[in-house]
């Protein structure tokens, strides 16, 4: 999900960005050569058009399909096949999936190391002819009845319930689970059932032993053989059941909110357009006219700054300004929207703005310190000549334009020469 939004920019589902459903890629040169990144100047707007992360459009092109989903989980209501039989305690992730199986993150290919150091001889590596899952009708289980308590200890490594679903067992009936595995497994579409020792888990593994079929019945919260007796009923979380009969894994969830997403991000775009991703132009110097001046355009999607030549050939200044007549709405803009505005159409840049706020704050923060007893006057005086700067840095340039509108004019009082200005 970070690595979508990472991709376009801005809130995104996986599921649209990944256009791929669950196939093994295939292997990746081992080095890529990249081009110099490079892109050409911005002249109008719509070249800013094309690198802006406009809202997705909820309709498709005509001949164009939707992109196929990515994720989710099989729908898990009952199932039936042979239950392979376990009478060993403690089973721990390391037996399950061994360490030098960990390098892959993905889940396909780990059903031949399931078990691997109980599966496989360690000197020939042939498979091992006594190990319950090397025998018929064992090789095709769908269960896994396990006896002893605590299955599924040890390290917290997500391949064990991955490679026991990828050989295609699905569910365990054991006494007790370790908790992390325990929650690894419904995340990952498999069932954990939890029966005490007795007689319901004895009769179950019975029929496990003689090779016969059992069923689990989710929604009925049941074990059965295959004629349909009840052998045992098991407790199941209802959210956990609710995602297992419905298919739902952690995106499957947020997805099923897809239009009060929708209704949010637009709300988003609405009120506050500049999160969409838009972000700022960096103009380039235009040449000897001097630095351009931006224009900001309050819309109701997003902020779009525009470029617009100076009308003092000779003075410059980068600010921004708000174009009354390029889609600013008062009706549909919101107050957060005009204060941000308004914030940035001061004739001061935003690096500048910046520096000046920053150098304010330390200057502040050095009087109260000194206030309180524990700063040096001379520091004192330094900050308040600090301050005076900043302060007068700012009103020369938010002022400036009106003084030179009415006719002012003065002279440099610290020069020999005072030329008028």
């Amino acid at each position: 999900m970070a690595a979508a939004c990472a991709l376009v920019g801005k809130l995104a589902d996986v599921r649209k960005v990944a256009h791929a459903t669950h196939i093994t890629p295939a292997k990746a040169s081992p080095k890529v050569e990249l081009a110099e990144p490079y892109s050409d100047d911005i002249v109008d707007d719509s070249d800013y058009d094309n690198i802006l992360d406009l809202p997705e459009d909820s309709s498709t092109s005509a001949g164009e399909a939707p992109a196929p989903s990515v994720g989710g989980m099989d729908k898990f209501t009952q199932l039936k096949g042979i239950a392979a039989p376990m009478e060993i305690a403690n089973i721990d992730t390391d037996a399950i999936i061994p360490k030098q199986f960990l390098k892959t993150i993905k889940r396909s290919g780990l059903g031949g190391a399931l078990f691997h150091a109980w599966r496989y001889d360690a000197a020939t590596g042939k498979e091992n002819p006594d190990f319950i899952l090397n025998k018929e009708p064992y090789r095709n289980s769908k269960i896994l009845v396990v006896t002893g308590p605590n299955f599924g200890c040890g390290s917290s490594r997500e391949h064990a319930p991955w490679a026991l679903l990828d050989f295609g067992i699905r569910a365990v009936i054991a006494p007790s689970y370790a908790d992390i595995f325990f929650n690894n497994t419904f995340k990952n579409g498999m069932l954990p059932l939890v029966l005490p020792n007795g007689p319901e888990l004895s009769r179950i593994a019975e029929l496990a032993r003689a090779g016969e079929e059992l069923e689990i019945d989710l929604p009925a919260q049941e074990v059965k053989s295959a004629s349909g007796e009840v052998l045992g009923r098991f407790e199941v979380e209802e959210f956990r059941k609710h995602c297992l009969v419905n298919g739902l894994d952690d995106i499957g969830l947020t997805m099923q909110m897809d239009k009060d997403i929708a209704r949010f991000e637009a709300r988003r775009t609405r009120d506050t357009p500049w999160l969409d991703g838009s972000g700022y132009l960096k103009l380039r110097e235009a040449g000897t006219g001097g630095r351009q001046r931006s224009r900001l355009c309050l819309c109701p999607s997003r902020i779009v700054a525009r470029r617009r030549p100076s009308r003092w050939s000779g003075r410059k200044s980068h600010g921004l300004e708000i174009s009354g007549h390029h889609g600013y709405e008062p009706g549909r803009t919101s107050p957060r929207a005009l204060l941000f505005a308004f914030i940035m159409t001061t004739s001061l840049s935003h690096t500048e703005s910046w520096s000046l706020l920053g150098l304010s704050a330390a200057c502040v923060a050095i009087l109260a310190q000194t206030l309180r007893g524990d700063g040096a006057p001379l520091v004192a005086s330094i900050a308040l000549s600090g301050l005076a700067f900043a302060m007068t840095y700012a009103l020369i340039r938010w002022l400036g334009d009106a003084f030179m509108k009415r006719g002012f004019k003065g002279v440099d009082m610290s020069k020999a020469k005072k030329v008028e200005m």
